[in-house]
């Protein structure tokens, strides 16, 4: 736990200085580790990803931080990946709902997406998609990382691109 509340404070500290209106990143263990940083150089401009992700947190916990870790970002899309590694029973459907209200109380203009990075869909997190009005993408785990990006890149640009990033590619 004292991991996780100094991931906060760091988290904190840095959104102060971060862009408002931008991409934050908020998950588990697969977004923590995602390489966003280094997909991103020299090809987008336009925007810019603050990956607010802990390693092994759950998606309970993360409704307990949530406003800590993305209220100064101010962002304009949010995209959760939480629950590989947990049991997704009617607590973890609850736990992800709130999660959700509580973005939204943050950023009521805010964009939302979920990620499910699995084998194969599972349903549960597609189903709150829809009920929650988000956005949904499924990664498959065998998905290369660059791949990942590039389908990723289209949600957070809302599907525009730049004329210099069309050069860039």
């Amino acid at each position: 736990m004292s991991n996780l509340i100094n991931e906060v404070k760091k988290y904190k500290g840095l959104n102060e200085y971060a862009e408002k209106g931008q991409v934050a990143v908020f998950g588990d263990s697969y977004t923590a580790h995602f390489p966003f940083y280094d997909l991103m150089q020299g090809k987008v401009t336009d925007y810019a990803v603050y990956n607010r992700s802990m390693d092994g947190i759950t998606v309970k916990e993360a409704s307990d931080i949530a406003e800590y870790c993305l209220y100064h970002l101010q962002p304009a899309t949010v995209l959760l990946c939480f629950g590989e590694k947990e049991e997704q029973d009617a607590a973890f459907v609850a736990e992800y709902r709130f999660l959700i209200e509580k973005i939204k109380s943050i950023g009521k203009k805010c964009k939302i997406c979920l990620l499910e990075h699995a084998e194969k869909p599972q349903n549960r997190i597609s189903d709150i998609a829809v009920s929650e009005k988000c956005n949904y993408v499924f990664v498959p785990s065998d998905m290369e990382d660059g791949r990942v990006f590039h389908k990723l890149n289209a949600l957070f640009r809302g599907g525009k691109i730049s004329f210099w990033d069309a050069f860039s590619i």
